[in-house]
């Protein structure tokens, strides 16, 4: 199994609220808990967090290669989390570039010749880009016959259009790209899964919802 499969297994784990907390080898300011989901022993993993960001940005070192994530600083197994309509959203555009403006530029200072292979976004980090998934979530949902799985390829395809034609995506590329990650793809890396209990409804019952019957977010890769 590749370590990067690996990672995205564990960021999975952490979904379903199985965090393994580490002391971070670096921080900008010191929070008093930061959980990641890697443990301890894997060596070369930064994280990045100032108080009062509702995100963390951990960077690891996966053979030479450094891979990014920007992920919910708090569990979003929590039932008190949902549901995960738009307004569950954390971060403005504004807010969301200027998070990877600074953590980048203080990786950047920590590892001058670090390279940089992809980043891994938690879809409802962005507030705007959340939206827009919602929205093409509940449009393909209203159109669907049949009835509701806890997984769906036709859900999954409609995200990954949003995601090809995303003013958003554009936006983060571009930052992405001012820091030296050359994106030449972008994708939803996990299967969104759906609240158990709507299974057998109509796709067009979870259409009417705010969430679109989401248990929680996926995850996207800029890579």
């Amino acid at each position: 199994m590749g370590v990067r499969l690996m990672a995205v297994i564990c960021l999975a784990l952490t979904m379903s609220g199985c965090l393994i907390p580490v002391t971070p080898s670096h921080l900008q300011s010191q929070p008093s808990v930061v959980s990641a989901n890697r443990p301890a022993s894997w060596p070369g993993s930064l994280i990045y967090h100032r108080d009062g960001d509702p995100v963390d940005v951990r960077f690891d070192n996966n053979n030479g290669h450094w891979d990014m994530t920007v992920e919910d600083h708090s569990s979003i197994s929590d039932a008190g989390r949902k549901p995960w309509g738009p307004s569950a959203g954390l971060c403005s555009m504004g807010e969301l570039v200027h998070i990877l403006d600074v953590s980048l530029a203080r990786f950047q200072s920590d590892r001058p010749n670090a390279h940089l292979r992809s980043m891994v976004l938690q879809m409802h980090v962005s507030r705007r880009l959340w939206s827009e998934i919602l929205s093409g979530i509940r449009k393909g949902e209203a159109g669907m016959s049949g009835r509701v799985e806890t997984n769906s390829f036709a859900v999954q395809s409609k995200v990954d259009s949003v995601l090809h034609n995303s003013p958003t995506v554009a936006g983060i590329t571009r930052e992405l790209k001012r820091h030296g990650l050359k994106v030449t793809g972008v994708s939803s890396v996990t299967f969104l899964v759906f609240e158990g209990e709507r299974t057998g409804r109509k796709w067009s019952q979870n259409a009417a919802l705010a969430d679109g019957g989401l248990k929680y977010p996926g995850l996207v890769e800029f890579d």
